[in-house]
């Protein structure tokens, strides 16, 4: 027969045990930004295989490279100095002496992004520096995505600017990643107001590529701005991807 001390003897098992295997269950599931982490800490075992997104955005990059470069070359006959101040009575966007965006962006699977951005630069030569943080909200996770530019910046007839950024990105999660990174963003102008940007960078860390691409459209009123856009930042079989949309004060 059960007493009432054996019965309280297998509630207290019973209660240790659904403790101890619901606490083993949740160690084994693992969040989005686990499994993004887990893809960087994996060194590349074959970096002669290349997904199909590999090679779309290493194209990309050739690409704007190559129109940079023609900018280059064309932009040495430009008088600088008559350039900014036109840019300037002009309320032009392009070549900003100081831009800062601010800006929250979803990404799927409960995954939500926080960034700041600060660019500050004389007609062609510039530093940029952006702080992108990820939280997830199931599994209280977050991944610091840190990084900072050399930048050289050509424009075309006042209606395209590309850059050549050079410089670093760091990941921080459960351990702490750093690696080179180069970036050729894109920008026409529409008048005044209207921007379009295209930008692709990549790192590499460990042996990975990692790719971060985004592309957005602003609307410009003086020195303040909103820009939506979307962003994605690919690493092998992972990628951390949604819209994107912010405010930003330029100069």
């Amino acid at each position: 027969m059960f007493t009432m001390k054996s019965i309280r003897r297998f509630i207290i098992i019973s209660v240790l045990f659904t403790l101890i295997s619901g606490g083993a269950f949740a160690a084994e599931e693992k969040g989005k930004l686990d499994k993004f982490e887990e893809e960087i800490e994996e060194p590349a075992r074959h970096q002669e295989s290349h997904t199909a997104e590999s090679h779309v955005s290493e194209g990309l990059l050739e690409m704007f490279a190559d129109i940079f470069l023609l900018g280059l070359m064309t932009g040495t006959t430009m008088n600088y100095a008559d350039l900014r101040q036109e840019l300037k009575q002009m309320e032009s966007p392009a070549l900003p002496t100081i831009r800062f965006e601010s800006s929250y962006q979803y990404v799927f699977d409960g995954v939500h992004g926080f960034s700041g951005n600060l660019e500050a630069g004389y007609l062609m030569f510039g530093v940029d520096g952006e702080f992108l943080y990820y939280w997830e909200s199931a599994n209280n996770d977050n991944i610091k995505i840190g990084s900072g530019h050399f930048l050289l910046r050509t424009l075309f007839t006042h209606i395209m600017q590309v850059d050549m950024a050079l410089g670093v990105k760091t990941f921080q999660g459960n351990m702490s990643y750093t690696g080179f990174d180069i970036g050729f963003p894109i920008y026409f102008f529409f008048g005044k107001h209207i921007i379009w940007d295209i930008k692709p960078y990549i790192t590499v860390i460990r042996g990975r590529d990692i790719y971060d691409f985004s592309s957005g459209l602003s609307y410009k009123y003086r020195m303040m701005g909103i820009r939506a856009a979307y962003r994605a930042i690919n690493v092998s079989h992972e990628t951390l991807h949604g819209p994107q949309v912010g405010m930003f004060f330029q100069w």
